[in-house]
């Protein structure tokens, strides 16, 4: 005999199974977008491996390639691709990148130094009283490097084919890529000009509304998709050995007034080094990365602050704001030139004797409000818009790269032959000519000259313990705002003992040392910042959160525990696992 519920009971029944279906159902999707948007997130003790980058679907796509059975290196190279594609205000294969990685095995931090360089037809003063032409338009176009770059770091060291390591990206751009909060404010920011060019227009004007895309919408780059299958074929002679993506690319720069040439293309070359060192607290190494990186200032900073017991206090903050206005000094004299002074610098900056020198400059109870004193050269350009991706292999191998076109959309062009949004390096180099508004030269180190990296701010940076285990990988984008935003995310976190997500949340301070103001995030410490103005004399600057301090992305190793974080101001991808 069947037991038969009231009707009432029935539908009570169905309507608590319905519930109860769709919050299961809610709280796998919750789950599967907490993994782009949310905030960061700590791993269990038996996770081996992670990725963080700026792109909301690339870190997803590095797991795919680990989970296929690529090492690091393959990861790497669908990571870079897809930030290009997520991020095309700030990356993509029209313009380069710096990359760090370190084979456990081995003990050793290789550096590939993929910077665009400047053209065989490049002159020193070809921006003189031309100020524009560096900034946007075919003359501000550097040779790129990104797909050279990859190409190399893959037949070094890759493993699966380099097909299957495109395949995602492909995919990506025909089926769309989400647009990010960021991405929209920087739409939102250019909407006249990008209505105005009409390569930029195709793809980011939705053709049903006439409107910029919206953050949760999609944007499909099918032309590009059309380019990376070529090179998914040819390899990086599709652009560099006389392919087909090299002419048109080639075509279309020149079309827009720009020097570039395909025997450019053709004399690229990335460059191989190591990295530069210094010890840090707990006999812990800092690894960065040389020149044309600034990553010099960042062991610099921490060898002059070396002479002092740090901690979140008025004092504390002083002797950094010092140590910064020193190193951004120090920062002038650098450039991609075997130069004696150049290389006279380089050695200082990682000495800690000329770091103890330093140390004996900075007054515990002022600052000095004459740039003379801190002893700049000259000034040097700033890059502007990039995105950084940091990478922890199950072996304990680690990969940390920094890419970009320079500014926002970078020369503001894209190729509509290949579909390749263009960098704007060149504006990177210094050009001669008067003085700029603080009275400071521009610097010869870093004048333009052919085959030569415009000298940058973006610092990929590795720290490694005792035992020759990762416990930091770290990296930001943000322009001039990069070494500071890496300094501050280490001594939060390894000074202050802060988690990895509160190191990089943390509101921050920054001072390039011109212009001669201090520059704070709304919600710093304000008992300090009073301090720092009343007591030490520093001049104020307020920036809100999103006020062009860089985003910080980075993975920690504590105790056996990863801990992987983005940062909230720009927002990215995790991946642990």
């Amino acid at each position: 005999m069947k037991t038969q519920l009231p009707k009432k009971s029935s539908k009570l029944l169905i309507t608590v199974i319905l519930l109860l279906c769709l919050t299961i159902i809610g709280a796998i999707i919750a789950s599967a977008v907490l993994k782009i948007y949310s905030t960061p997130e700590s791993s269990e003790l038996n996770s081996k491996a992670a990725i963080v980058t700026n792109g909301l679907e690339c870190a997803t796509l590095g797991k795919k390639i680990f989970d296929l059975g690529g090492n690091i290196a393959d990861v790497a190279v669908t990571v870079v691709l897809c930030e290009g594609v997520t991020c095309p205000q700030s990356s993509g294969i029209g313009g380069g990148f710096l990359l760090s990685y370190y084979s456990k095995s081995e003990g050793i931090v290789r550096t590939l130094n993929a910077r665009e360089t400047a053209p065989a037809a490049a002159t020193t003063d070809m921006y003189v009283g031309k100020p524009n032409l560096s900034v946007s338009g075919g003359k501000a176009v550097a040779v790129p490097g990104e797909i050279k770059g990859l190409w190399e770091l893959h037949q070094k060291f890759g493993s699966l084919e380099w097909k299957t390591l495109l395949q995602p990206v492909i995919e990506l751009c025909k089926e769309g890529h989400v647009v990010s909060n960021y991405l929209q404010n920087v739409f939102g920011r250019n909407e006249e000009r990008i209505f105005n060019e009409p390569s930029l227009r195709e793809i980011f004007i939705d053709p049903e509304t006439n409107k910029l895309y919206k953050e949760g919408e999609k944007v499909k780059r099918l032309k590009l998709a059309e380019t990376l299958e070529i090179i998914a074929r040819d390899g990086a002679d599709a652009i560099y050995g006389g392919g087909e993506i090299g002419k048109k690319l080639i075509e279309d720069v020149q079309s827009y007034g720009g020097i570039l040439t395909e025997e450019d293309l053709i004399n690229y070359e990335v460059k191989w080094s190591t990295s530069l060192t210094s010890k840090i607290i707990n006999n812990q190494t800092l690894h960065t990365f040389p020149i044309p990186s600034s990553g010099a200032i960042i062991n610099f900073i921490f060898n002059v602050l070396s002479n002092y017991k740090l901690s979140h206090d008025s004092l504390s903050y002083h002797r950094i704001i010092e140590a910064f206005k020193f190193a951004y000094a120090k920062r002038s004299y650098l450039g991609d030139e075997n130069s004696t002074e150049v290389l006279e610098m380089m050695e200082n900056l990682l000495s800690q004797s000329y770091a103890n020198e330093i140390s004996s400059m900075i007054n515990d109870t002022k600052t000095f409000n004459d740039v003379k004193y801190y002893g700049p050269l000259y000034e040097n350009s700033e890059d502007q818009g990039t995105a950084h991706m940091s990478i922890l292999a199950p072996n304990g191998d680690a990969i940390v790269v920094t890419n970009t076109i320079n500014y926002l959309l970078g020369a503001f062009f894209r190729s509509q032959q290949t579909g390749i949004i263009l960098n704007n390096e060149m504006d990177d180099f210094s050009n001669p000519g008067a003085p700029n508004i603080y009275g400071i030269l521009p610097s010869p180190a870093n004048f333009i000259k052919p085959g030569k990296n415009p000298l940058s701010s973006m610092t990929p940076t590795l720290v490694i313990d005792a035992k020759g285990d990762i416990r930091m990988i770290v990296g930001g984008a943000g322009g001039s705002k990069i070494p500071t935003a890496i300094f501050a995310t280490i001594f939060n976190h390894l000074y202050l003992e802060k988690s990895l997500s509160e190191a990089i949340e943390a509101r921050r301070i920054h001072h390039q040392l011109t212009p001669l103001e201090l520059q704070f995030e709304t919600n710093f410490d304000s008992g300090i910042i009073k301090e720092l103005n009343e007591k030490f004399e520093h001049s104020l600057l307020e920036n809100k959160p999103d006020g062009g301090f860089a985003a910080v992305t980075g993975i920690a190793i504590t105790n056996g525990k990863i801990e992987a974080s983005f940062d909230p101001r720009r927002g990215g991808g995790i991946e642990i696992f």
